[in-house]
C-alpha cells in the first residue's frame, strides 16, 4: 500500500522534493558553518602567535640595548619549554 510507486501523486513528489530540498540545504549550511569556524580558529591561532613573537622580540630587544647577552641567553632558555616554538635563534 504505502510502499507502491510515488507515480500518479503530485502531492508526494512535491514533499519529496521539499524534504530532499531541506536536507540538501541543512547539509550545505552545516559544511559552510564548519569550515568558516575552523578558518576563524586558524586566524585567531596565527594572530596570537603573531603577538607572542613580536612580544618576545621586543623582550630581547630590551635585553640587548642593555649590553647584557646573559641575560638575553637567560631569557631565551625559558622559551625552550614552549611546546609551539620549535626553533630559536638570535641573530645580532
Amino acid at each position: 500500500m504505502f510502499l507502491r510507486p510515488i507515480r500518479t501523486r503530485i502531492r508526494h513528489k512535491i514533499t519529496l522534493a521539499v524534504i530532499l530540498a531541506i536536507t540538501v540545504a541543512m547539509g550545505i549550511n552545516e559544511t559552510l558553518h564548519s569550515w568558516l569556524q575552523e578558518r576563524s580558529a586558524l586566524q585567531e591561532r596565527e594572530r596570537s602567535l603573531t603577538v607572542l613573537t613580536n612580544s618576545i622580540a621586543q623582550g630581547i630587544e630590551a635585553i640587548m640595548l642593555t649590553g647584557s647577552t646573559e641575560a638575553a641567553v637567560s631569557f631565551t632558555n625559558h622559551f625552550k619549554d614552549v611546546p609551539y616554538i620549535r626553533d630559536f635563534r638570535i641573530v645580532r
